[in-house]
């Protein structure tokens, strides 16, 4: 007997019953595609942040500077850092290789003094995403005496572009350098902790730290970060005495609490889809339990069980084939849509007086993965829970079935 005309028609004809179950599953598929692809894109956006603007992959320093790292040592630094970039750029899959030099101190600001944090950079060789954070005037062209400053040093300040800011920070010799620079560009850093930094290029950089050629790391970008290790290895046999090479799982912790944390947080994910796989279940059960009358009829009229099991499997399966394929497509454009847009913590009210290491705007990957695993777990659950209390009912006779 061709059990799949019937099977549809079945569908059709409980209208009700057959869209609340599948808004159902469509509303778990949803959820589940939505809130795997929100964690891969959280664990993404939080290791290109630190990757890119604080450790690099493997990071080149002076080896007194990571013994004495927590009192910014100035004089310890990569004496010719041209030349050691030179050196990692010979490492197997090097892409880039980037010089720093971290400069904290004072900022006088009209008369007034207040504590600051910068970064000298090469702005025509670096990895952050300038273009992207800009958000008024310029960067700072060769080596001119300006700066681009964080959109929250600008606002506490009242400056603007074309302000002029004094830098007072210590010396490669120990001793103190004061600089003046005019501020060319307002920029806006993935993070809290860094919109009150800024910016200056390397060369002036050298000249207010007194690293004449020098820079306080050297950062190195692999074509794939599992190999960070090896380049260690390869770089600690090139380099001269004094520097040493790190790699970014060693340099901070947090790369491995969020690999934790990505486990907790996947068992949170689960913990709602099995939530919403509850109301899957509850519902169509009842589906079936409702129908017992149903299977007696179909019984008395000559199906056997195993027809009823496989009619209600088929029913099951059309309900939950339609649903798990619109809650893939709304699932995978709202996260398309949504890693367009980027979810913004940092602009809400309750972030401003708090200072986090980590990225303020939330953009969640599309997983093709995560979309087919979403959908056939949908509709293996689906399948299942239908089959199993049609088969038990099937099994009963056929006037109980019809009294019940």
């Amino acid at each position: 007997m061709k059990l799949l005309p019937i099977a549809i028609r079945n569908v059709k004809r409980s209208g009700r019953r057959s869209i609340l179950s599948g808004f159902a599953i469509a509303l778990s598929t949803l959820l589940c595609i939505f809130m795997i692809c929100f964690i891969l894109g959280v664990m993404d956006d939080y290791d290109a942040m630190l990757l890119n603007y604080s450790t690099g992959m493997v990071q080149v320093r002076d080896r007194l500077y990571y013994e004495y790292d927590y009192l910014n040592p100035v004089q310890y630094f990569v004496r010719d850092e041209a030349a050691v970039r030179r050196e990692t750029m010979k490492t197997k899959g090097a892409v880039q290789a980037v010089s720093r030099i971290h400069i904290p101190g004072k900022l006088y600001i009209e008369g007034k003094e207040t504590g600051g944090y910068g970064l000298a950079v090469d702005f025509a060789n670096e990895v952050m995403d300038f273009q992207g954070m800009l958000q008024e005037g310029r960067y700072p062209e060769g080596s001119d005496r300006e700066m681009v400053i964080g959109a929250r040093l600008a606002e506490k300040n009242g400056l603007s572009t074309g302000d002029k800011i004094t830098v007072l920070t210590s010396t490669a010799s120990r001793g103190s350098n004061a600089m003046t620079f005019r501020i060319s560009g307002i920029i806006a850093f993935p993070n809290t902790v860094m919109t009150e930094w800024y910016l200056i290029p390397l060369a002036q950089g050298q000249k207010l730290t007194g690293m004449a050629g020098g820079a306080s790391e050297v950062l190195l970008y692999l074509e794939e970060m599992k190999t960070a290790e090896a380049a260690v290895e390869s770089l600690e046999t090139r380099l001269d005495s004094y520097l040493e090479a790190k790699a970014y799982s060693d340099l901070n912790l947090m790369f491995n609490y969020m690999r934790l944390g990505k486990f907790v947080y996947f068992v949170m994910a689960a913990f709602f889809v099995l939530l919403g796989c509850t109301v899957i279940i509850n519902t169509m059960m009842m589906l079936v339990y409702e129908r017992v009358r149903e299977i007696g009829i179909l019984s008395s009229m000559g199906f056997t069980p195993a027809e009823v099991s496989r009619l209600f499997f088929l029913e099951a399966l059309i309900i939950s084939l339609v649903s798990a394929l619109i809650g893939m497509t709304i699932g995978a454009w709202l996260v398309y849509k949504t890693g367009q847009i980027g979810l913004d913590i940092g602009s809400m009210d309750l972030m401003d007086n708090v200072d986090i290491d980590y990225p303020m705007v939330f953009r969640p990957v599309l997983s093709i993965r995560a979309i087919l695993i979403s959908a056939l777990m949908a509709m293996g659950i689906t399948s299942s829970v239908a089959f199993i209390p049609a088969r038990k009912a099937a099994r009963m006779e056929p006037v109980e079935a019809l009294n019940a």
